[in-house]
């Protein structure tokens, strides 16, 4: 009950168009890479679950866009051998460090891994499920040029990510905080 439909996803297609925003969609199986690979993206998204789901990524890789890849629940081993074999394939990638956790406790982030994801990829990024705004700005002062946050327009509706979204207001905040560390 909280999946959107097709249609759904050629409405966003429209609006991101309409307002000359990038489509980024995870998929979550190869059927769904090839639906929104035809619907037109801009980027694949890669959940963290799926760094190391090494046929799923190649199938992405056939629409020679850029592969936005979390970190989240792997160990730096792991991380090195999909990099590896992404750099054999000649797959264009950007590393994303994350926590898996909804919402994920500060104590936990391990922000300064961001330097090492830094020898790893030409583009890292951060993927936040913290609550609030500084996070995702410290990110940045340690090299983030992708920042991931989940919206919501109400913290109380059905659905894993909501209770560790941001709220539009707070959403404006980081964007016009990031903008102004930049």
């Amino acid at each position: 009950e909280v999946e959107l439909s097709k249609s759904d996803y050629y409405k966003i297609k429209k609006i991101c168009k309409e307002l000359d925003l990038d489509l980024i969609i995870t998929p979550m199986d190869e059927d769904s890479v090839e639906f929104v690979g035809q619907l037109g993206v801009n980027a694949f998204k890669i959940a963290s679950a799926d760094m190391t789901n090494l046929s799923l990524i190649k199938k992405c890789s056939e629409y020679n866009l850029p592969l936005i890849i979390s970190t989240g629940m792997w160990l730096e081993d792991d991380i090195k051998k999909c990099v590896k074999f992404y750099k054999e394939n000649d797959i264009e990638y950007a590393l994303l460090l994350a926590n898996s956790t909804y919402p994920a406790p500060y104590e936990d982030l391990g922000l300064y891994f961001i330097n090492k994801l830094k020898k790893l990829s030409k583009v890292v990024g951060y993927s936040g499920h913290e609550r609030d705004i500084f996070i995702p700005i410290a990110a940045v002062t340690l090299g983030a040029k992708i920042v991931e946050k989940h919206i919501t327009l109400n913290r109380n509706q059905k659905g894993p990510d909501h209770k560790a979204s941001l709220l539009p207001s707070q959403w404006k905040t980081m964007v016009k905080n990031i903008r102004l560390l930049e």
